[in-house]
């Protein structure tokens, strides 16, 4: 993801690869399990739809975080959601403890699953004895269509945080009823599907949603990533992540301050 530094992969397979569950229609073209069929990017060639593997922690990348001194911003994870039913909660205090102990760096967590999110950060927050989470840990959800828009949502912005961020990727219709969400938000990403079976995405439906931030205040800042690889427009590149190819009006990449 453009926007952040590094991106730390810490739930894996004990045999090799990675696994995760679809749940909604923004995971039937997976790009993790693209990934994960493919032995050559170290992938063990599991489904997203089959029973999940032996999976583990991966403990040396959480010790890491504290010994890194430059300022980074880290997306946790991108081959699975660390939130997902099967991960067990004692992983989920492992990990944020350790990204207390790190203040240095910004944690970017992102799920389909906002609700356990929520139960997780809840029970973190009351044997640590605190009321929100520490400003370097900013949660996140990906809204993909307007049908997991207030369900994810309405948990999402309960949860104690700094920051709150969604990902409208891949966008996959007209968003519009957003209704008071987006004056909680701090940050939104937006991008089309990428792949060979990529969904359309229609720019309009990009801009309607930039529009629709720059009308709120609170405004959130918003990210457009790419167009993605069905996008009605000529795009040279496959992705359509180059924004030297897009309108004006969609070139924008905005970041909020930490």
């Amino acid at each position: 993801m453009e926007c952040v530094d590094v991106t730390d992969n810490i739930i894996v397979a004990i045999e090799g690869g990675w696994w995760c569950e679809k749940i909604s229609a923004g995971c039937a073209h997976c790009y993790a399990e693209r990934i994960n069929q493919n032995q050559f990017f170290g992938g063990n060639q599991l489904s997203y739809l089959s029973p999940p593997p032996a999976l583990r922690l991966r403990h040396d990348i959480l010790a890491s975080w504290q010994r890194q001194r430059k300022k980074k911003r880290h997306f946790v994870a991108s081959m699975t959601d660390i939130f997902g039913q099967w991960v067990p909660r004692e992983w989920h205090i492992e990990m944020l403890d350790a990204m207390v102990s790190a203040p240095k760096q910004i944690f970017m967590l992102l799920t389909k699953r906002p609700h356990i999110m929520g139960m997780a950060i809840q029970e973190w927050l009351k044997v640590a004895d605190r009321d929100y989470l520490p400003t370097n840990i900013w949660v996140g959800c990906t809204i993909e269509n307007q049908a997991v828009l207030i369900p994810r949502l309405s948990d999402l912005v309960q949860i104690p945080a700094h920051k709150h961020w969604i990902v409208c990727e891949p966008l996959l219709e007209k968003i519009e009823n957003w209704g008071n969400f987006l004056s909680s938000l701090d940050l939104v990403i937006i991008g089309g599907e990428t792949g060979h079976n990529a969904r359309i995405c229609d720019p309009n439906w990009i801009s309607e949603i930039i529009a629709n931030c720059k009308e709120t205040h609170p405004s959130p800042a918003v990210f457009v990533k790419q167009l993605g690889s069905n996008c009605p427009l000529e795009l040279a590149d496959p992705k359509g992540s180059n924004p030297q190819e897009w309108p004006a009006s969609l070139h924008v990449r905005e970041f909020p301050d930490y």
